[in-house]
């Protein structure tokens, strides 16, 4: 309780983020995992519904756009509008769809934002401007098509307009297809739209337990890295545990939510996958056999159970606790930056199972991260 309550306390000291808004209407938040991107976000949305602005706060995950959603509802003031959810459902409301299941990614980052802008060019009163934007994740949003929604949707357009973005241009665009180069494009993108813009840069991890912090840096090999951990409390050390078969890591997973257990409560873990849920490793575990029943956390309805989930759909939210399962590839830089991703989801007790196979590349990526961490 007391490492929770003082994260929360170094998560408003980045606050001062915020000042940099006051000065430009258009600015980039850019920093690490852990670094209070979406603390600030929702606290520009709070403050520019104080100030009788209508605004428009998206982000890309279904789970995340949920949270916001409902941390943001205490925030309506009479006569304004707010509208906070994922960039899609705005998109599919526009071009008057519905959701499509079996839709693939060329529908919704090609054929969807084009439906979108053909009705917001036909009937312009159909749908508000919005006096501010504010996008958290944005990294996984910068596109041409994405683009041409946003800047049809708020006063003034892109280029004249109020906005933040806040994201992890370096290792979270797990969405974009040539990971690598996606943030470049994204920054050269926008440029071209809002040239008179601003970035600022955050590098204070205010979330992560200093051992989860340090594992973070060295695997993801981060450059720059943290200028400050403020968690700086002990926990416990961050290493991973091995499996050489499936029936192996079940066993492994039942023993570390019973060693969880003894802390945290159900609704402060979560299990998280590099796979979907029904092939992941808390999908095939009988129910009961871990003491608490694991749910997947679409049916979870009470605080009861632990809930699972895969690392994607996890995204841009946190726990107090998390564990890892499914790791069998680190060969590429997706599945790396998919681990970062999960990794950095924990705020003070972290487990990774990982299979034997990924032992020698795991190792590897520590002895080049810790090579480049004592060179900075």
């Amino acid at each position: 309780d007391q490492l929770e309550e003082s994260i929360l306390h170094f998560t408003e000291e980045q606050l001062d983020g915020l000042d940099y808004f006051e000065d430009n209407s258009r600015i980039i938040f850019k920093g690490p995992a852990g670094t209070g991107k979406t603390f600030l976000a929702l606290e520009a949305a709070r403050r520019a519904m104080i100030e009788g602005k209508h605004v428009l706060f998206l982000c890309y995950n279904k789970l995340l756009g949920d949270w916001l959603k409902d941390q943001t509802s205490s925030f309506v003031n009479e006569g304004l509008q707010l509208r906070c959810g994922t960039l899609h459902s705005v998109l599919l409301d526009i071009a008057g769809e519905r959701s499509v299941k079996d839709a693939n990614n060329a529908y919704w980052k090609k054929q969807l934002p084009l439906l979108a802008v053909d009705h917001l060019l036909d009937d312009r009163r159909l749908f508000p401007l919005y006096d501010m934007l504010i996008v958290d994740e944005a990294q996984d949003i910068i596109t041409e098509e994405y683009l041409d929604v946003l800047d049809l949707l708020l006063k003034g357009g892109l280029a004249g307009g109020r906005w933040a973005l806040f994201g992890d241009f370096e290792r979270q665009a797990i969405y974009v297809s040539d990971f690598g180069v996606g943030a470049y494009k994204a920054f050269e993108c926008l440029a071209s739209r809002a040239p008179n813009h601003v970035n600022c840069a955050l590098r204070i991890n205010c979330r992560n337990a200093e051992p989860i912090a340090d594992t973070l840096t060295i695997t993801s090999g981060l450059a720059p890295g943290y200028k400050k951990v403020l968690h700086d409390q002990e926990g416990a050390d961050v290493d991973p545990v091995f499996y050489s078969s499936s029936e192996d890591q079940a066993i492994l997973l039942r023993t570390a939510v019973s060693n969880l257990r003894g802390t945290f409560k159900p609704n402060e873990i979560i299990i998280l996958s590099m796979k979907g849920d029904e092939t992941s490793c808390a999908g095939t575990v009988s129910e009961g056999s871990c003491g608490t029943r694991l749910v997947p956390i679409r049916e979870v309805h009470d605080s009861k159970v632990i809930p699972f989930t895969s690392v994607h759909a996890f995204k841009g939210l946190e726990a107090a606790a998390v564990i890892i399962t499914d790791i069998e590839s680190l060969d590429d830089e997706k599945s790396q930056a998919l681990l970062y991703v999960g990794m950095s989801r924990a705020r003070i007790r972290l487990y990774m199972l990982m299979h034997e196979c990924c032992r020698h590349t795991y190792d590897r990526i520590l002895d080049s991260g810790l090579e480049k961490t004592l060179r900075r």
